[in-house]
Parts: C-alpha cells; sequence; structure tokens
C-alpha cells in the first residue's frame, strides 16, 4: 500500500512538471508548419494528383485539371493566409 501511495506522488510531480513539454509541442508544430509553407509554397493538386491531367468519367478522354489549370501544383493553404496577410499590410 505504501509503494501505491509513493508511486502516484511520484506521478503527479512529474505530470506537473511536463506542463512545458506539452506547451513547446503545441507551439512547434504550427511554427514547422509555416516553416514548410514558406520552404516548400506548392503542393500536388489534390483532383490530378500532381499529373496536370485527368480523365474524363467515362475514361475516354484526357483533360487539363480544372483545379490547377494543368500545372499540377496548387498554393499550400498556409502558404495562401501568408500572402494575404503580407498584401493587407502593404
Amino acid at each position: 500500500m505504501g509503494y501505491l501511495i509513493a508511486y502516484s506522488t511520484v506521478a503527479v510531480a512529474w505530470a506537473a512538471h511536463t506542463w512545458w513539454l506539452s506547451a513547446a509541442a503545441a507551439l512547434a508544430g504550427p511554427a514547422m508548419y509555416a516553416g514548410s509553407c514558406w520552404w516548400f509554397p506548392f503542393a500536388n493538386c489534390w483532383c490530378c494528383k500532381g499529373a496536370g491531367r485527368h480523365r474524363r468519367k467515362d475514361g475516354k478522354v484526357l483533360r487539363d485539371c480544372r483545379i490547377c489549370k494543368g500545372t499540377g501544383k496548387r498554393l499550400r493553404i498556409g502558404r495562401r493566409i501568408w500572402n494575404r496577410y503580407k498584401k493587407a499590410r502593404g
């Protein structure tokens, strides 16, 4: 019984001192995403999967993708937000 109380006290003390780890993870995730949007502003198009073209539903005709306009790339959401922020600030 005494071992169980001592163990739970250590667990509570450990949990009380690891709040900074959660805070660091909460700040590091968005910072890493922002860095990746800055370094890699484009991603593959979700519609054509980066090919720039896709088949019509009946499978007969290849057409340019209407989402990416045939480039196969699209601007990432984080980069789009950053561009609008910069444009609004002048």
